[in-house]
């Protein structure tokens, strides 16, 4: 998953968008004029975005979001504890 500023992936995982505010972010992608791919974009990866793509109702794509979002909160908290027992291997020194 590409952790840039403003993903629709990051801004939801901090309570700043919603799930449903996802087509305002690929409108934003078409009328932007970004190098990145859509799913970089929206903060998802190549796999990701594609299981959004292939979701067939409202309720599979909520579903497929959500595990994407829970994913990037999982790595987000994973990197969290490491900073921190590093920080405080680097203390003891």
């Amino acid at each position: 998953m590409i952790d840039q500023v403003n993903s629709f992936i990051k801004d939801v995982a901090l309570e700043n968008a919603d799930v449903c505010d996802i087509y305002e972010y690929i409108h934003l992608w078409h009328i932007s004029n970004t190098n990145l791919s859509i799913a970089e974009f929206l903060g998802m990866s190549e796999e990701d975005y594609h299981k959004f793509l292939d979701a067939n109702n409202k309720d599979e794509v909520n579903k497929v979001l959500n595990n994407i979002i829970n994913k990037y909160k999982s790595l987000n908290k994973a990197s969290s504890i490491q900073n921190v027992k590093i920080k405080k291997f680097l203390k003891g020194q």
